[in-house]
């Protein structure tokens, strides 16, 4: 199931969260969502094309900070 490949990977990178609920929004052209915790948000490509965009909007949305840090 692929929401339990997402799940997954967030606790790939998210070794520590507690997931209690997880809803996938596929209604989007580019990314599936899954909503988690009904208060997280994440954002998997459809597309690999689309990483590149994902990767420059985490780096806006931090204000222009590096990723590593």
């Amino acid at each position: 199931m692929l929401v339990q490949r997402y799940i997954d990977r967030i606790h790939q990178i998210y070794p520590d969260l507690k997931i209690n609920s997880a809803e996938r929004n596929t209604t989007g052209q580019n990314n599936d969502v899954l909503i988690v915790n009904k208060a997280l948000v994440f954002r998997f490509p459809k597309y690999k094309a689309w990483i590149f965009l994902i990767i420059a909007s985490i780096y806006i949305l931090m204000g222009g900070k590096s990723l590593s840090g």
